[in-house]
């Protein structure tokens, strides 16, 4: 005699180890469990797929600051701030801005091409994301405004070939930027 595993009815001398009740409940608590697994798969592939779009996202989107920050340092670009001051002010790219900091990065790279390299490439990064903060504010005029004030004592000291006083005031007041737009996102989070 034999007996169900499920219920322990006797099922007589079958070569079945559930009876047909048992056996139905398994088979439909199976279904379930591959419905319920395909639903949480779904699911988990939906949460991986958009991962993995952002992650897509993102990383083209640093290729592209890569590439437009080392085209800039090597084939003699601008400067995104001053590019924008000039802009704002509505000056020619020629004008005596830009030939003085293009004047100021071939001084300095001159000097020390390896720390001034690595700071230009961490320049072009900040200044892509300080020019968008200011572009976003209602009182981008005052913020131009302030940097043109530094920009003329820039370009003065430019002139008077201290380029390392230049340098530094402009690295300066670039830091001083970008801890504004730590300050504001951090007081808005």
């Amino acid at each position: 005699m034999s007996y169900c595993r499920g219920c322990s009815r006797d099922i007589g001398s079958s070569d079945n180890t559930y009876c047909s009740n048992c056996e139905r409940d398994i088979v439909n608590r199976s279904r379930e469990c591959v419905r319920s697994a395909d639903y949480n798969e779904r699911q988990r592939m939906e949460r991986d797929k958009d991962y993995a779009y952002s992650w897509i996202q993102d990383a083209i989107g640093w290729i592209s600051a890569l590439w437009g920050i080392l085209s800039k340092v090597f084939s003699g670009g601008g400067c995104y701030i001053t590019s924008a001051i000039v802009d704002y002010k509505g000056l020619e790219d020629n004008c005596n801005y830009m030939a003085s900091f293009r004047k100021l990065r071939e001084e300095m790279l001159n000097c020390d091409y390896e720390k001034i390299s690595k700071e230009l490439e961490q320049y072009y990064i900040i200044s892509q994301i300080l020019v968008g903060w200011i572009n976003s504010r209602k009182d981008q005029k005052q913020i131009f405004e302030f940097i043109d004030r530094y920009l003329i004592n820039v370009v003065k000291c430019i002139e008077d070939e201290k380029y390392q006083t230049a340098y530094d005031i402009f690295k300066n007041e670039t830091l001083n930027l970008r801890y504004c737009v730590i300050l504001e996102k951090h007081l808005q989070n």
